[in-house]
């Protein structure tokens, strides 16, 4: 791998984990979900799971799709669902979330 890229996931991963944990604050303030994190658990699939996970390491969108050998739009798709479904303002906060109950 070459060094700026490394360098370069780091980075990402670093300013990432940041915004996770700004929004990890800010969830743990406002407990106003209305869903049960345990049934969404059973119903988001496998590669929804890796998706996040990418996500989480700091991964962009191009670059999920790459590992996962499918179209950024795809991707961006399933984000958008999944934010959605389960009420997020925005992926970072869904991301927080996920890794706050093990999900991720």
């Amino acid at each position: 791998m070459n060094v700026r890229i490394a360098i370069s996931r780091i980075e990402a991963a670093t300013k990432a984990l940041e915004n996770v944990k700004k929004d990890f604050l800010t969830l743990e303030k406002s407990k106003d979900h209305c869903f049960d994190l345990n049934e969404m658990d059973k119903r988001i699939s496998e590669k929804q799971v890796a998706i996040l996970k990418l996500l989480a390491e700091g991964y962009s969108i191009a670059e999920i799709a790459n590992e996962l050998d499918a179209k950024p739009r795809t991707i961006e798709g399933i984000l958008v669902r999944l934010r959605i479904n389960y009420q997020y303002r925005n992926t970072t906060q869904m991301v927080a979330e996920m890794v706050k109950k093990g999900i991720v």
